[in-house]
C-alpha cells in the first residue's frame, strides 16, 4: 500500500473563544453596516443617499442598524466613483431578509441600461434564490431557495476564473460557473435595494452589512464574516483557521493532527478538499490532537 499525502484545508470551530476578525480593509471597496445611516465605512467615501428606505432592527435586534425596503419605491443611491469600478476579482456579501421574492430586484447593483453595461449585480432570481450578473456571456445562479422572513447571509465571489455563490457561508456547488473574461466598468451610480437603471425592480425586505471587495474572498474569510457579531453571544461557535501540524505526512494508515488548545475547549473539526468540498467533520472534540485514519477520507482527496 502506497503512503498518502494529505493536502487540504482544516478548520476548527471553538466554543466561547473570541478570535481576531480577518483584516480585509485593504481590498474593501465599500461597506454599509447601516448604523443609523448609509455611510460607507470602508474609508473610500462611497456614501449612500437614502430614498424612502427605513431604519429598523438588524438580525441581533439592534435598533436603527439595518434598512427596510418597501418593494415599491425605496432604495439607496451611491454616486459613481472610480473606486467602485471593478474589472477583475470581486466579492459581494450582505445580509438579507425578504418579505417577498421580487425577481431581479437587487441587493446591490452597478448596472447599466443593458447587460453589456452591467459592471456587477446581485439580484433575486425567479425561483427564490440569488443570481449574479456582470459576466458578458453567462451568469451565476444559486440552487438554494432563500426562505421568506428569515435572515440569510449571501456572498458572491469571482477569482477571475470561477464564480461562486455562498448561502450562510456554505458554498453552493451547483452555482459554480466558469468565466475568464473581464467585468466592464460604467459611469452609473451604485444602487442598493433596486435594480436600476433599465427595468426597475424594487427589493422588498431588509438589508444589512453590505460589502464589496476587489478580491475573491476564500472560504475561511466568508465564514468569519458570517460569524461577525456573534463573539459576545454565549456559547456561539466562532470559526478560525489554524496552523495545523500533521505527523506523519505522507502517511500509510493514519496520521495525527495537532493544534493549540490549552484550555481543552470543545471544538468541531472540519476538513475540506483543495477544491473546497467538505470531506470530513466531527463535533465535540476537546483535546489538542486527533488521530486521523486513512479510511476517513474519500480516495479523491488523497494523492500518492
Amino acid at each position: 500500500m502506497k503512503n498518502l499525502l494529505l493536502i487540504m484545508a482544516i478548520i476548527l470551530a471553538f466554543a466561547d473563544i473570541t478570535f481576531a476578525q480577518v483584516n480585509l480593509d485593504s481590498v474593501l471597496v465599500a461597506y454599509y453596516p447601516f448604523n443609523g445611516n448609509a455611510i460607507d465605512e470602508s474609508g473610500n467615501g462611497n456614501n449612500g443617499v437614502v430614498n424612502g428606505a427605513v431604519l429598523t432592527e438588524d438580525r441581533f435586534g439592534n435598533e436603527n442598524s439595518a434598512f427596510w425596503f418597501d418593494g415599491i419605491s425605496s432604495f439607496i443611491e451611491v454616486p459613481d466613483n472610480e473606486s467602485l469600478d471593478i474589472v477583475s476579482e470581486i466579492s459581494i456579501s450582505g445580509w438579507l431578509k425578504k418579505d417577498s421574492n421580487v425577481p431581479w430586484s437587487s441587493m446591490v447593483t452597478k448596472g447599466g441600461e443593458s447587460m453589456e453595461y452591467n459592471n456587477y449585480t446581485v439580484h433575486n432570481s425567479f425561483d427564490g434564490g440569488i443570481i449574479f450578473t456582470g459576466f458578458s456571456d453567462t451568469s451565476c445562479m444559486s440552487s438554494v431557495v432563500i426562505a421568506i422572513n428569515e435572515w440569510h447571509f449571501v456572498t458572491f465571489t469571482w477569482d477571475g476564473y470561477i464564480g461562486k455563490i455562498y448561502i450562510d457561508s456554505e458554498a453552493d456547488s451547483l452555482s459554480f460557473i466558469s468565466y475568464d473574461g473581464e467585468l466592464y466598468p460604467n459611469n452609473f451610480s451604485l444602487f442598493i435595494g433596486v435594480d436600476h437603471p433599465g427595468a426597475t425592480e424594487f427589493f422588498h425586505g431588509y438589508l444589512d452589512d453590505i460589502r464589496i471587495y476587489k478580491r475573491c474572498l476564500n472560504e475561511e474569510e466568508i465564514v468569519l464574516l458570517f460569524n461577525e457579531g456573534l463573539t459576545n453571544v454565549k456559547k456561539q461557535k466562532i470559526q478560525a483557521a489554524y496552523q495545523i501540524k500533521l505527523s506523519p505526512n505522507p502517511f500509510d494508515t493514519k496520521t495525527t493532527i495537532e493544534f493549540p488548545n490549552p484550555n481543552h475547549s470543545n471544538y468541531k473539526l472540519s476538513i475540506f478538499s483543495i477544491s473546497g468540498n467538505k470531506v470530513f467533520e466531527m463535533d465535540n472534540i476537546s483535546t489538542d490532537k486527533f488521530e486521523f485514519k486513512r479510511g476517513n477520507l474519500p480516495n479523491s482527496t488523497l494523492t500518492d
